[in-house]
């Protein structure tokens, strides 16, 4: 699931919400 969003977060990353969104899922894989 998470790798579903990681792709969406890519295909839309001129998007500054998408940007926001890709930063916050991020953290929290580092965080897993």
């Amino acid at each position: 699931m998470i790798n579903k969003l990681v792709e969406r977060v890519k295909r839309n990353w001129g998007n500054r919400k998408w940007i926001i969104y890709g930063a916050a899922i991020s953290f929290v894989v580092e965080e897993i």
